[in-house]
């Protein structure tokens, strides 16, 4: 299939992976024929000051207004930053005593400038006010916590998973929970289940940036900050978009399915024998089955359309297609390991493009990220962006996007 022209904008695939100080306003960015697209922000790297270095970022999220959050899992900290990159203190800290916090499942500042932290640990929800201070707290229930939240920025209310009323139940045809409204007073609404995953396609997981299943077939359902729910079977060509009024639309893909080339087949192969080995080899309870070689090996020949969907601060739906691979080569330090280990001397992965959909399923445009990078969040016409460098040390980048004089709005769902 030929590749998806982009309709938006395409980042350099070295704006992100090299490192660097935050660039200025006359700094290099890709162009098309409407758009463009510019790297405004970036902090990170290996040394520094504590509050631009970051040991694992885990979140990021935007400010009404300007600014953004960055949440460090390893402190944990929730750091407060301007739209241009200054530090402007943290917010709360780790622990587990009013106003504290320990693992983060989500994060908004709301248009009042109120910020709501869900705490994953602490299993509550953590409000404070516009001076940063503890405003009140409340359990993160029922029977589990929220994760994959959005917040609506003016009424504060979340829209996120929460566990089966009953606890989680075995099997991979039932419901792993329920979408739910939660209001700023604990309340909770559950809305809808999410729907059965039902996964199938190779078990093993990529480590480092490439953190997913390859080609794995999955119902996918995402829930925005206005109450808009969207859902699909990865491999169709078409989102379910259920409106918060109930109505329902359809998004319609654009383009074929990709099918694997050979080199790519091979690649993969190779990863899910040498997994499946080290997975054989380890000592198993007694009783505890032996591994399927063919968990391992049950790669697809045709990838499906979609490999992840997120609703971004404003409510929007980003979706990451499935595209013809990029060849990445290896340092001569890599390629020399790979040999001696007997793995592919291939480093194919698919380009990171994602497409962005308003609420009314019109497609804004396209955007690609570079490789080893990741979409966090947006906001307007802000993306939020991390990236990883040699050494695997992280940077936090704001794109700035130009969508042209009119919104340039490229194509319509039905």
């Amino acid at each position: 299939m030929p590749r998806p022209a982009l309709l938006l904008v395409c980042l350099s695939l070295a704006a992100c992976a090299e490192p660097g100080p935050a660039p200025g306003p006359g700094s290099a960015a890709a162009t098309l024929d409407n758009g463009r697209l510019q790297e405004a922000v970036r902090l990170g790297g290996l040394d520094g000051p504590v509050e631009t270095t970051f040991g694992n970022v885990q979140a990021v999220r935007p400010i009404p207004g300007g600014g953004f959050h960055i949440v460090d899992g390893q402190v944990p900290v929730i750091r407060r930053y301007s739209a241009d990159g200054a530090y402007l203190g943290d917010l709360g800290r780790g622990g587990e005593g009013p106003g504290e916090y320990q693992y983060i499942v989500g994060l908004a500042t709301l248009n009042d400038d109120r910020t709501v932290v869900m705490d994953g640990s602490n299993m509550r929800v953590t409000v404070y006010d516009g001076a940063g201070e503890l405003s009140h707290t409340f359990p993160l229930q029922p029977r589990g916590y929220g994760y994959q939240n959005r917040v609506d920025l003016d009424t504060g209310e979340i829209y996120g998973m929460l566990s089966p009323q009953e606890g989680f139940v075995e099997g991979s045809s039932v419901s792993v929970g329920d979408w739910a409204r939660i209001g700023l007073d604990g309340t909770v609404e559950r809305l809808r289940p999410v729907p059965p995953q039902d996964r199938v396609g190779p078990r093993y997981v990529l480590s480092g940036a490439e953190t997913s299943y390859p080609f794995f077939t999955m119902t996918h359902s995402v829930m925005g900050a206005g109450g808009d729910y969207w859902e699909m079977r990865n491999d169709a060509d078409s989102i379910l978009h259920v409106h918060p009024d109930g109505t329902e639309s359809w998004i319609h893909l654009e383009g074929e399915r990709v099918e694997l080339t050979p080199e790519e087949l091979e690649q993969w192969q190779n990863r899910g024998e040498n997994m499946y080995r080290q997975v054989a080899d380890q000592p198993r309870p007694a009783g505890f089955p032996a591994p399927d070689r063919s968990d391992y090996l049950g790669i697809p020949a045709v990838k499906p359309y979609v490999r992840n969907m997120f609703a971004d601060s404003d409510g929007r739906l980003w979706v990451l297609r499935y595209t013809e691979p990029i060849y990445m080569p290896y340092s001569e330090e890599e390629a020399a390991e790979r040999e001696a280990n007997g793995w592919a001397p291939h480093n194919w992965r698919d380009e990171l493009l994602w497409e962005l959909f308003d609420t009314d399923d019109r497609l804004i445009g396209r955007v690609v990220l570079p490789p080893k990078s990741g979409l966090w969040d947006a906001m307007a016409n802000d993306l939020f962006v991390v990236s990883l460098g040699d050494y695997r040390e992280e940077y936090v980048s704001r794109y700035r996007v130009d969508f042209g004089g009119d919104g340039a709005i490229m194509a319509s769902g039905s």
